[in-house]
């Protein structure tokens, strides 16, 4: 007779076995809500990321919500955040197919039932995301403008005073803040680093998002 559950499963803790199990380098950095996010450390610069989402009862179900590899330590799998590449397990189960697959996997009510999740999605992992991932860092090796960036406010960034810092917080908090503009680009340093990087730059750019994406992720406060 099958191990029946006869509560709420309480699913992280196989998701953490089975992750340790077959992909130890990846380490549980997150786990909001219904989110679960494992980070590995793709080299001194670059992180990689798998994302989980949860549908509890009555589903009973788990998916890959996220993956990617960038340049921000902190991203918290917001696509919108990251300094990268990510992408959805649908699309790259069926990239080009309508519709695509939704990815959910059932975890179900029994012992047996979590094991053949587990395994589903240790395969889609294999199968999916970590080709993905190889086409990411070739990409990578050419996205001079996310790269230069990095290495000069990598640079720059600990040069801050601690008033600077709390200057650079509250604009950054300010630009949070609903129909309200976004006040980093008056920061005193803020053209001093744009020039900085475009004299690193093949190809100068007008605009350069990344700055904003990397003090976020620089200051943390918004994770």
């Amino acid at each position: 007779m099958k191990n029946k559950y006869n509560k709420p499963i309480q699913i992280k803790k196989y998701l953490v076995q089975m992750m340790n199990s077959y992909f130890p380098s990846y380490k549980l950095i997150n786990s909001t809500g219904m989110f679960y996010i494992f980070k590995m450390s793709v080299d001194n610069v670059l992180y990689s990321y798998i994302v989980f989402q949860r549908e509890g009862l009555p589903y009973n179900q788990l998916r890959i919500t996220e993956c990617g590899i960038g340049y921000n330590h902190n991203w918290n799998g917001q696509p919108s955040d990251l300094i990268g590449y990510s992408n959805d397990i649908s699309y790259l189960m069926k990239p080009k197919g309508i519709p695509r697959p939704s990815g959910w996997v059932q975890y179900g009510q029994t012992k047996e039932e979590i094991d053949t999740c587990m395994y589903e999605l240790k395969n889609q992992i294999e199968t999916y995301v970590f080709p993905y991932f190889e086409k990411i860092k070739i990409n990578l090796a050419d996205e001079e403008v996310m790269k230069v960036t990095v290495k000069i406010m990598n640079e720059e960034l600990i040069k801050e005073s601690e008033n600077d810092s709390q200057e650079i917080i509250r604009l950054l908090d300010e630009g949070a803040k609903r129909n309200s503009t976004e006040g980093i680009y008056n920061y005193k340093n803020y053209p001093k680093w744009h020039s900085l990087i475009n004299q690193h730059l093949k190809e100068p750019i007008e605009f350069n998002r990344y700055i904003l994406i990397y003090l976020k992720d620089y200051y943390q406060h918004y994770f």
